[in-house]
């Protein structure tokens, strides 16, 4: 089973996705952060990692722990993903190489 978060604003689906199965094939607290860290994007995993240890130097559950990570990586991808779409709205607006030489020509 293969599961990866893609930037988007379907943030909070994706991170259900992790509580469903977890539900289902009866994870605890630590196997559903573990998952969660997993399906992130690679160069984001670190990030989440020292933010959460920075915002909460301990916790008093493993429970309380996951939804630390589950609300931070929720934020990351809903923001990153509200960047990536205002890129591409950027960029689709410069004409490409081609238009430019059909012009010229």
């Amino acid at each position: 089973m293969n599961i990866s978060f893609d930037f988007g604003l379907d943030a909070v689906a994706q991170v259900d996705a992790i509580d469903d199965i977890g539900i289902l094939k009866g994870w605890d607290s630590i196997k559903k952060k573990s998952k969660l860290v997993l399906c992130m994007p690679l160069e984001w995993r670190s990030v989440l990692h020292q933010t959460v240890k920075e915002k909460y130097p301990k916790f008093e559950s493993t429970e309380m722990e996951y939804q630390a990570y589950r609300e931070l990586a929720i934020e990351i991808l809903y923001h990153r993903g509200i960047q990536a779409l205002s890129l591409a709205s950027i960029i689709s607006k410069v004409p490409s190489r081609s238009e430019n030489l059909k012009i010229f020509y």
